[in-house]
């Protein structure tokens, strides 16, 4: 049994989704109790479900026109919802039999330790829960493939002779898109949410809608904000929600100023309006075995972090890239070699830099 492709899209909030599995066998395969997880839910295939030979079996959210569905969940009785936090992107899909064991799996993120994976929980049966459905093993497990491919609704995932690649999302594509977005992020800074969002290029484009909700499912205009209109350059736009109250927990997402069907739509960003005490958490330990830097930052977002001596000069490279909200991180250095002394650990996240002392007997 394989997993042939899968179009996450914004589960909630659009109705682009679609599973398909696919039967290489020389016989039909009885799937009753078989598990299909993600990161948005939990399907567990009825009893008398079966797939022929050399046939596919297509689940979806719902039905669409022209784009025929084999298993619609919205509603099933053996459907159960998930909720999570976006400020880590990606997701997964996995099969797994009647026992519970991982058949096929396949996640995308950015980074390929992500802290998503390993999973676990309960599922539905004829609208019965039933606790401790399943356990996915950690990202590390043989079962899985990756893409290094960040969220992006337009794009789903599609398996051949073994690999996984990009395909669009939609069933029936817009030819002639007047955008793409690059970039959109969601920032609370000083009573404001800070939006900036990036367009690969703008083909005459009347404008961007910025929605937000306080749910997934229900998003809704807030802003409309004027574009170049035309560019085969990325552009660059801010927008400061002055409205969003504090202590809350807001969604948003950017499109195009088009009918529906034809919007291009960005992903959609999670953001909470407070300020914690503590943005970025910067540390040096010392054991038996050495010094190690501990770090972990409350929002995703791109971090590097440098050794200095006392002069300021730069003498390693310890960390540049990506670190995922609320993921801690240990970093063992390698001591030897470098002359006694005091040293900075400077870290430099999106907005300031922290400053760690490690001293080197």
């Amino acid at each position: 049994m394989q997993l042939l492709r899968f179009i996450p899209g914004n589960y909630l909030s659009d109705n682009l989704h679609r599973v398909e599995l696919y039967n290489p066998g020389p016989q039909a395969a009885r799937l009753d109790n078989w598990l299909l997880v993600t990161r948005d839910y939990v399907f567990c295939f009825p009893a008398g479900t079966t797939l022929g030979a050399d046939r596919r079996l297509s689940l979806a959210k719902d039905r669409q026109p022209n784009r025929p569905v084999d298993i619609r969940l919205l509603g099933h009785p053996n459907f159960m919802i998930k909720l999570y936090s976006r400020k880590v992107e990606g997701n997964y899909c996995a099969l797994l039999d009647a026992r519970g064991q991982l058949v096929e799996g396949f996640y995308f993120a950015e980074l390929a330790f992500v802290p998503f994976l390993p999973d676990s929980g309960g599922c539905y049966r004829d609208n019965q829960p039933f606790e401790a459905c399943y356990r996915l093993p950690p990202e590390q497990s043989p079962r899985w493939k990756y893409l290094p491919v960040g969220y992006d609704p337009a794009v789903g995932f599609e398996q051949a002779s073994g690999h996984w690649r990009l395909i669009s999302a939609r069933s029936t594509e817009n030819l002639y898109p007047t955008t793409a977005f690059a970039e959109l992020s969601a920032r609370y800074r000083e009573g404001a949410v800070v939006i900036r969002a990036t367009t690969r290029f703008e083909d005459g484009l009347t404008g961007l809608i910025l929605e937000r909700g306080e749910t997934l499912e229900a998003l809704q205009p807030i802003a409309r904000i004027e574009t170049a209109g035309t560019s085969r350059q990325p552009q660059d736009y801010l927008f400061y929600d002055t409205t969003a109250q504090p202590n809350r927990t807001y969604y948003y997402r950017m499109r195009s100023a088009e009918a529906p069907g034809l919007a291009t739509e960005s992903k959609i960003v999670e953001v909470e309006t407070y300020m914690p005490p503590v943005e970025f958490r910067l540390e040096v330990l010392y054991d038996e075995r050495g010094p190690s830097v501990r770090y972990a930052s409350v929002l995703t977002q791109v971090v590097v972090i440098k050794l200095l001596d006392e002069r300021w000069r730069e003498w390693a490279i310890l960390h540049e890239g990506l670190v995922y909200a609320d993921t801690p991180h240990l970093l063992r250095l390698e001591a030897e070699g470098l002359p006694r002394g005091r040293y900075r650990v400077v870290a430099a996240t999106e907005t300031r830099r922290y400053l760690a002392e490690l001293i080197i007997d």
